[in-house]
């Protein structure tokens, strides 16, 4: 309930199922607008290409609480 308000924001759809889900993750927190873009597949695979190289790593462990 605290932080920014999505209201001031635009939702932009993109990835192969991303536009089955975008009006309705837009209408929840009341987000004015739905950006689509011609090709929303090829939109999210060109980011990935332009995104700057990174590698995360994580280590799990089993805490007996």
């Amino acid at each position: 309930m605290r932080g920014i308000d999505l209201r001031q924001f635009v939702l932009v759809a993109h990835g192969g199922a991303g536009l089955l889900h975008a009006a309705e993750s837009a209408w929840d927190p009341g987000m004015p607008q739905v950006i689509v873009p011609p090709l929303p597949g090829a939109f999210s695979a060109f980011g990935l290409l332009v995104a700057e190289r990174r590698l995360d790593y994580a280590r799990s462990s089993l805490l007996g609480l």
